[in-house]
């Protein structure tokens, strides 16, 4: 029986000659993979819409004993043309569907992380704020989603609130920050300003409430580095995307915020 819904394209496969297999993440079966038939090739089912980023409506069958659902068809459903307008918007979308890849499993549905990809596509797309903004929002919505996001409102053992002219310790292991009567020395960690912390998570805040504020570029850098090392701490390794990103970013000049 042909089903149709939407999905977000994550990666595309060459199989054979002209086959594609397609990873896509859908709002009510999670993330599944399908096979394209002669996919490189239909014009007429396929066009040139199995690309990462696009988002589709698309017909497909179940397969028996097959994981693959095989696709019939598909096309456009909201286009994303302003994405390519530039090599940064591409590596961040890129970095955004690797990640949204790596911390969802497959035919595990979560209409919540699938909203998450949709809207971060689209304010990448719409130019709504720094990149660097951006993506600071969806790896922390990311993580939190995915239950192992970093916490930042309080120590993590004694529940102390953060304040303001105090430093605290980021512990990977431990996935948040501790005060200092809490910290033990010798634990992985980075030094957290607590005036920077209440920065971001007022950030994140007011991100969440549909009017974000814009954060110190100082700030920003600091957490970009922790979570970028909380992500390899979980995943165990780097993303290829961000090894590109930081190629980026060590070839642009330090007034230039496209990375920061």
């Amino acid at each position: 029986m042909i089903q149709t819904t939407e999905g977000i394209v994550l990666k595309t496969l060459t199989f054979r000659e002209s086959d594609q297999i397609v990873t896509l993440l859908t709002p009510r079966m999670g993330k599944v993979a399908g096979l394209a038939r002669y996919g490189k090739k239909s014009l007429k089912r396929f066009g040139s819409v199995l690309q990462p980023f696009n988002i589709l409506e698309f017909q497909f069958r179940e397969r028996p004993h097959s994981s693959l659902i095989l696709l019939e068809k598909a096309a456009i459903k909201i286009p994303l043309f302003h994405i390519y307008r530039d090599i940064y918007s591409i590596v961040g979308s890129c970095y955004c569907l690797e990640l949204m890849d790596e911390l969802v499993h497959e035919r595990d549905p979560n209409f919540e992380k699938y909203l998450l990809l949709l809207n971060i596509l689209q304010k990448i797309n719409n130019h709504s704020l720094p990149l660097p903004f951006l993506l600071r929002w969806y790896e922390f919505r990311l993580l939190t989603l995915a239950g192992i996001g970093p916490e930042f409102r309080h120590c993590i053992k004694c529940h102390a609130a953060i304040e303001d002219d105090c430093d605290y310790q980021f512990v990977y292991w431990e996935g948040g920050v501790l005060c200092p009567p809490c910290y033990v020395s010798g634990k992985m960690s980075d030094v957290l300003r607590g005036h920077d912390v209440l920065e971001f998570m007022a950030f994140m805040d007011s991100f969440d409430q549909g009017s974000p504020r814009e954060i110190e570029k100082h700030t920003a850098v600091q957490f970009r580095k922790i979570l970028h090392n909380f992500i390899h701490y979980h995943l165990n390794k780097i993303l290829k995307s961000q090894i590109f990103m930081e190629s980026l970013r060590s070839g642009i000049s330090c007034e230039s915020s496209a990375f920061a």
